[in-house]
């Protein structure tokens, strides 16, 4: 919902965004394309409310939509944000395919196989792309809201950028493209060919590629030469190309910034990899190192940064250990300020996690 509030300005606005679970929103927008959900890194699809109903009602409005569109083929997705377990669905599904049939209308009914949301891979390949349309059910008070999905990420360009690179080391960092996209959606910034993005460790380049991909500027750099050799591999620059360097992120120097609209995104030295759980010590020792770390680059940003400009970075969470909670005290010192709490990005047993903070 943070990536959602930060943009959604930039195209026309919002009147209201309101959480139906803790994946899914519903937001009445002024939003005039729905390619411009493109943009966004943490949003996989996209419906539009079609009505609210009983749950009486539920089946009879089903199959008014599905007749009255004669566009709409014959795979029909059902999928619930909440109310409703997956034998609920499957019964809805039944009850559906056999009022159409009354109908002479044959339909092939795909309901998730675990939980109740279809994969947005199942949406996109096996309804979407064959003319089908999936519908998302949501139990709002005593009533079901019903929505139609008009639109899915593009799983398979995601994919491309994810492992179609030339240059990739894990030694370097594993930054999602997604995650990427997101944080520099949380800059705030409407995001064109005035804004420039800088990521003073940029790894393999995965910041700076989402950055072009938005049509901004961008400018990079890393304390490994390897780094940054990978980084103009993967984006494509020529080895002279002064828009990324080597440099250490405590000191760098970039070439002069045009404009007033500049955020840093960056994803830091995380620490060393843990194959097990270290010592007491060692992990304060280790924590120690990265808070040293992020708190210099942190004062050499404010060098050359515009007041008020963004600053989104991961800050890990390594056992359980917040990083940036350890380091707060010092940010506020350095006269940087953050309007929302970290946003947590983790998968399942993972031994070190971020936390997203967005500072200005």
């Amino acid at each position: 919902d943070r990536e959602l509030e930060r943009q959604l300005p930039h195209f026309g606005g919002f009147d209201s965004i309101i959480s139906l679970s803790d994946t899914h929103l519903q937001i009445k927008s002024k939003l005039p394309e729905l390619k411009t959900l493109n943009r966004f890194g943490g949003i996989t699809r996209a419906s539009w409310v079609a009505g609210h109903v009983s749950r009486g009602e539920l089946v009879n409005f089903l199959s008014s939509m599905v007749t009255s569109d004669a566009e709409i083929g014959r795979d029909i997705g059902l999928s619930c944000v909440s109310g409703m377990n997956g034998r609920e669905l499957t019964r809805i599904g039944l009850d559906l395919k056999k009022q159409l049939k009354k109908l002479h209308k044959f339909i092939r009914i795909v309901l998730p196989n675990t939980e109740t949301m279809l994969s947005t891979v199942v949406v996109q390949k096996q309804i979407m792309n064959k003319g089908g349309v999936e519908f998302v059910l949501s139990k709002i008070g005593t009533e079901w809201m019903i929505a139609r999905t008009v639109w899915v990420h593009q799983f398979d360009d995601w994919t491309a950028r994810e492992f179609g690179k030339p240059d990739v080391d894990a030694k370097r960092g594993l930054l999602p493209q997604k995650l990427a996209r997101m944080m520099i959606n949380l800059t705030g910034l409407d995001l064109n060919e005035h804004t420039t993005i800088i990521d003073p460790f940029c790894g393999s380049g995965v910041v700076l590629q989402e950055a072009r991909e938005l049509g901004c500027q961008f400018l990079g750099s890393d304390i490994d030469e390897l780094a940054v050799s990978a980084t103009k591999n993967n984006l494509g620059l020529s080895r002279n190309d002064d828009r990324v360097r080597v440099a250490d992120a405590r000191m760098v120097q970039y070439p002069s910034i045009e404009t007033q609209k500049v955020a840093i995104v960056c994803e830091p030295w995380l620490g060393p990899v843990w194959n097990s759980r270290p010592s007491p010590v060692e992990l304060d020792q280790t924590i120690r190192e990265i808070s040293k770390l992020y708190i210099a680059s942190l004062t050499h940003w404010k060098t050359f940064l515009p007041m008020g400009a963004p600053v989104v970075m991961v800050f890990p969470v390594i056992f359980g250990q917040s990083v940036f909670q350890k380091t707060v005290d010092n940010i506020v010192r350095l006269k940087y300020s953050s309007s929302t709490s970290p946003i947590r990005y983790e998968r399942e047993h993972q031994m070190v996690t971020r936390d997203i903070v967005v500072l200005s």
